[in-house]
């Protein structure tokens, strides 16, 4: 490892102060298109920074920017972490296995403008806000059975299926600008605040037995099927 420093920015926005990996202008976890022998290196060094970082300021943990080559699995409840523009090469999984059930965020998750290459899993997680705000998944994402307070997707992109099966948005959500390539599946779903979908875009939507206090579908367009049987949605318009 060289002495000069990382390119990579953390979540105040300020220089990574890590040192590059030889022959790079980022450090190991800022490094894009990692080769075989530095994943494994990886693997070793996450390990050892997610626990340092729970150790030290368990409140956040910062992994803005880091580009992962491995699968993750976060297993505890956590506060504060912030992933903004992160790249998940392998899928991603947030699941208490201690208690079986997804895991609750107590703080801010920040996923803005991250990119998930493979699948990634919220299931029946918790979070009190969170922002996914310009993320692009790229393979299917599972948010069923999970609840929001707060909760930012505007701009992100799908293009493979996303669910949002009996999900609960209980303040705010925000789809403005969201881009459904495949399947949005939002059957069951329901809020108790405002859902905002302006502006969205839907392949196929499904929102069959959905019940939302408040939304709003202004300007969104619907290019497949559209199912809102039993649901309480009457201001569509095609």
């Amino acid at each position: 490892m060289s002495k000069i420093k990382c390119r990579g920015r953390n979540s105040e926005g300020t220089r990574c102060s890590r040192p590059v990996v030889e022959g790079h202008d980022f450090c190991l976890f800022h490094l894009p298109d990692k080769q075989e022998a530095l994943v494994d290196k990886f693997r070793l060094a996450f390990d050892d920074e997610k626990a340092s970082q729970l150790k030290n300021h368990p409140d956040i943990l910062d992994f803005t920017g880091f580009h992962f080559p491995i699968p993750l699995l976060f297993m505890e409840d956590l506060d504060s972490i912030y992933f903004k523009d992160a790249v998940f090469y392998e899928s991603v999984t947030f699941w208490n296995m201690n208690e079986q059930r997804g895991v609750f965020f107590k703080g801010t998750i920040n996923f803005k403008d991250a990119i998930f290459m493979d699948m990634a899993d919220f299931g029946c997680a918790r979070f009190q806000e969170a922002i996914f705000s310009g993320a692009a998944f790229r393979e299917f994402v599972d948010f069923s059975e999970t609840i929001f307070r707060k909760v930012y997707f505007d701009y992100a992109i799908f293009e493979s299926n996303a669910r949002f099966v009996k999900t609960n948005f209980i303040e705010y959500a925000d789809f403005c600008e969201a881009k459904f390539l495949a399947d949005g599946d939002f059957c069951e779903a329901s809020s108790e605040g405002k859902v905002f979908f302006n502006h969205s875009r839907f392949q196929n939507a499904w929102f069959t037995r959905s019940k939302f206090k408040q939304v709003d579908f202004s300007d969104a367009v619907f290019l497949g099927d559209l199912d809102v049987y039993e649901s309480n949605i009457n201001n569509i318009k095609l």
